[in-house]
């Protein structure tokens, strides 16, 4: 494996990867550039076969990443290798790695357009199931999973109008901002349309809080009970704190091998205390210990 998980075994892929047409436009620049490194932007059909090549720089294929737009999602980066070897290099490997979260394939061609490695192939485009905001808007009225699951439950149109807002949000992509007082509801309002995403198209949503004691909140009690609420999909979630409330295994090992010159007696017992609950803990957090430790 090269940089970034991309595979660097080389195989040459036969022609058929070409069209005629593109294979005469990459040679032909090649040759424009007396057999130098040039970079083709290419556009790709759904079988997989390069169909047209446009020339977007000259030299160093790194040189490309600097230009703004040089590629839509979809499409290829191919560059050729004047020595002919086709094998990736580790600035190749980590390129790829790069456009592919743009959506954007990357490939080596030889100088007569013959052969064509493909480095990483064009990511396809999955099919997004889009949220029914009505449906959301059902989800937190009356009659709904949360009113018949909530003992205590109050329709609130703010909620439900924000909850709409972040479903089109999810389904258009985009930035939105959001302001709302206390009792609107907001967690089950960004909650709810987040799940329902979710459990549709196979995401992971993060929420991202100010404070611990709202990630305690969210974690404790309002997922729990939309997992009893929402009982027609699956609601998994997990609590990710700050590196700063989790204990470091490197860490402890240098404490414990310094200990003796650097701890007194009673903070060398507050130590072994935590080596041991570091055998028993789940999830190695502050929260998790039973007395916090000193500083």
């Amino acid at each position: 494996m090269g940089a970034n998980g991309v595979c660097s075994v080389y195989c040459a892929v036969p022609s058929d990867r070409l069209s005629s047409k593109a294979a005469l436009a990459i040679k032909a620049a090649i040759k424009l550039a007396h057999g130098r490194e040039v970079c083709f932007v290419c556009a790709v059909d759904d079988e997989g076969v390069v169909r047209s090549a446009r020339v977007v720089a000259r030299g160093d294929v790194g040189k490309v990443l600097a230009l703004p737009g040089f590629a839509q999602r979809g499409e290829m980066l191919v560059h050729n290798h004047p020595s002919g070897i086709l094998e990736p290099s580790e600035q190749d490997l980590e390129i790829a790695a790069r456009v592919h979260d743009d959506g954007i394939g990357f490939g080596i061609v030889d100088n007569l357009a013959t052969d064509l490695y493909v480095v990483v192939e064009v990511p396809r485009c999955r099919e997004i199931k889009v949220l029914d905001a009505a449906a959301i808007d059902r989800d937190l009225g009356p009659g709904g999973p949360i009113a018949v699951n909530l003992t205590r439950y109050e329709d609130r149109a703010g909620q439900r109008a924000m909850a709409s807002e972040v479903a089109r949000l999810f389904n258009e992509g985009g930035i939105g901002l959001l302001e709302a007082g206390t009792g609107v509801g907001k967690s089950l309002g960004y909650l709810v349309p987040a799940l329902r995403w979710a459990a549709a198209n196979g995401e992971r949503t993060v929420v991202s809080t100010n404070t611990i004691n709202l990630q305690e909140q969210l974690v404790r009690k309002d997922l729990p009970f939309l997992a009893k609420a929402l009982a027609d999909q699956r609601v998994r979630f997990a609590l990710l704190k700050g590196w700063r409330n989790y204990l470091c295994l490197l860490r402890l090992d240098q404490a414990r091998a310094a200990g003796g010159s650097l701890l007194d007696d009673g903070l060398r017992d507050e130590l072994e205390s935590i080596v041991q609950w570091s055998e028993r803990t789940t999830d190695g957090s502050l929260s998790d210990l039973p007395a916090p430790p000193r500083p």
